[in-house]
């Protein structure tokens, strides 16, 4: 093999591997923007249904989850979801 074959294998080397790191790097980028796009798409969903109101008129109210302090109050998420109970208990 002569100089300049060995020159030439050389460089179709470094042009394959730029040309796999450019395609890794596109490949990653498509994943992240999909990524970012799914994510977005269902905390919009999450946040619509969220702003509904669907309150309707019942014997009972249970309020799930949160916690309470070791002095027995509740945390200040449990305490804005029993407010909002007695709120819904009122109307």
């Amino acid at each position: 093999m002569t100089k300049d074959e060995r020159q030439k294998t050389k460089d179709e080397g470094r042009k394959t591997n730029a040309f796999a790191a450019r395609r890794s790097v596109k490949i990653v980028l498509l994943v992240l923007v999909v990524g970012v796009s799914v994510v977005a798409i269902l905390y919009q969903r999450v946040d619509a249904r969220a702003r509904e109101d669907r309150a309707r008129r019942a014997d009972v109210i249970i309020v799930l989850g949160s916690a309470v302090w070791a002095n027995e109050r509740p945390s200040p998420s449990l305490n804005a979801r029993m407010q909002h109970a007695i709120a819904l208990y009122h109307q």
